[in-house]
């Protein structure tokens, strides 16, 4: 019959053998993945420049977004001053201009609102101002008129 002790060493030898194993098995295992990494080093290697590459590029994309926005701001402000330079400029070809032009070339009050938009006052100031002579009734002529 075997004694405690000899079950007791069985098992120790037994453990030992199982140590030895996994450290055989991990030593192995280290092996091959060191084998495998200096296998993918390399394309570990080209893969982290291109990244850089990448981020790089990204990065002055970015940059040339930045520009672009920023020209486009620019456009924008110089379209609004010139659009306001436009409207001073125009100014001469406002209601009031075109139709003092309406009057002096000796057009109809009815010609001048409609072409004009504008209300009886200003058409009676307008012509009042304007349309002496040149054919058009005058503010004084309706004056004297009515009066009489």
């Amino acid at each position: 019959m075997i004694s405690l002790a000899e079950i007791l060493a069985i098992l120790a030898l037994l453990a030992a053998a199982l140590a030895l194993a996994a450290f055989v098995y991990l030593w192995r295992e280290t092996r091959r993945l060191r084998r495998d990494l200096r296998r993918f080093d390399p394309v570990l290697q080209t893969l982290h420049r291109d990244l850089r590459v990448i981020a790089g590029e990204s990065f002055h994309r970015g940059q040339d977004r930045v520009m672009l926005i920023n020209a486009l701001e620019r456009l924008a402000d110089q379209q609004q001053e010139m659009r306001l330079e436009m409207r001073m400029r125009d100014a001469d070809q406002s209601p009031y201009a075109q139709a003092i032009k309406l009057i002096r070339s000796g057009q109809s009050r009815e010609q001048v609102r409609r072409l004009c938009a504008l209300t009886d006052a200003e058409l009676e100031l307008l012509f009042g101002l304007h349309g002496h002579g040149i054919g058009g009734e005058c503010a004084s002529d309706r004056l004297s008129d009515t009066g009489s």
